[in-house]
């Protein structure tokens, strides 16, 4: 992730973000859950408007860049009985 994901995974990953973002706003229920969580947690509602095109103009650049910021300190967890 360090050295940047392909572009296709890229790709594929943005086309899958967007879909389920899609279908989670089917219902006007989900709709106005979304709608007044952005409000809660400040982003406001038009966040809902510009989640797609934000998520569509993420690079490659972009992965690698955020994972070599929080991917550094590599913890394991053993959980066992």
């Amino acid at each position: 992730m360090k050295k940047g994901a392909p572009e296709e995974e890229v790709e594929k990953a943005k086309k899958k973000l967007i879909g389920n973002f899609k279908l989670d706003h089917e219902s006007n229920k989900d709709q106005a859950f979304y709608l007044a969580w952005y409000e809660i947690v400040g982003l406001g509602y038009e966040f809902d408007e510009e989640y797609p095109s934000l998520v569509e103009k993420v690079t490659p650049k972009d992965v690698a860049r955020v994972a070599e910021k929080y991917f550094n300190d590599l913890v394991v967890a053993v959980v066992a009985p």
